[in-house]
């Protein structure tokens, strides 16, 4: 997915207000294969997610106290871009013996004090720079049993791109 706006920090900011429209978003077609697929329901970007207006109602009770929602539009349809402003560090949620980065600096555990985060779905860390998003298992379950398709979860905190998965949705 790609926002058609310059520069978004990946701090957790709030930009409610900021638009006056709703955000144009683009899923570009890379591929023959690609030229019949929809928009999934949910499309993680920058640690923020698009949600269709399917994953709206179903995510939306869950997600109203961790973060906002903007109002965003493409070709193929209308949805809201999620903010996430729930920061583990605001908590002091963020497992610091457990958390550890390599001599270069890049992240290779992140862990957490889980009863500090109790009621929160989503949230990020510093500790990552903001750049990826931890949810509960709640979270997890109800994309599940809705057959919500985009996003995929693993218990790797370290490695977005960890071999691991513990639920995998289809990208469409």
């Amino acid at each position: 997915m790609w926002l058609t706006i310059g520069h978004i920090n990946n701090s957790p900011i709030s930009y409610q207000g900021v638009f006056s429209v709703p955000l144009k978003v683009d899923f570009p077609i890379l591929s023959r294969n690609d030229k019949h697929k929809t928009i999934p329901n949910i499309a993680l970007f920058q640690a923020r997610l698009f949600l269709n207006e399917n994953a709206f109602q179903v995510l939306h009770p869950l997600l109203k106290d961790d973060g906002e929602f903007i109002p965003a539009i493409s070709e193929q349809g209308s949805g809201y871009l999620f903010n996430p402003l729930r920061v583990a560090e605001s908590v002091q949620a963020l497992d610091l013996t457990l958390s550890k980065k390599n001599t270069w600096g890049h992240l290779e555990n992140m862990a957490f004090h889980e009863e500090k985060l109790e009621g929160w779905n989503v949230f990020r860390s510093e500790f990552n720079a903001f750049m990826s998003l931890q949810c509960s298992d709640e979270f997890k379950q109800v994309i599940e049993v809705a057959d919500l398709t985009g996003v995929y979860f693993t218990e790797e905190l370290g490695n977005a791109a960890a071999d691991k998965t513990i639920g995998s949705r289809s990208l469409n």
